[in-house]
């Protein structure tokens, strides 16, 4: 339960590369956050710590998506 702690953020006072581990790589946990952008009020500071943790978020998962990318290359070389 502790990856939702992103959605309590009037409590937290954390930075948005912690509340990004808060995400827990989990795509369910970020497009809740990101409908939380798009649905829901939210103060300025509230709107720019979600906006961080999911700018941070994408960094990670698309850096998995290179690295497995580069493993396939590299696999592919021995056929």
């Amino acid at each position: 339960m502790q990856k939702l702690l992103l959605f309590n953020t009037a409590k937290q006072q954390k930075s948005p590369h912690q509340n990004c581990l808060k995400l827990g790589g989990d795509y369910r946990a970020a497009a809740m956050a990101y409908a939380r952008l798009q649905f829901q009020d939210l103060t300025p500071e509230q709107r720019v710590q979600i906006e961080r943790a999911l700018l941070r978020y994408c960094e990670l998962d698309t850096f998995a998506m290179v690295m497995i990318l580069e493993a396939w290359l590299e696999w592919g070389k021995d056929i």
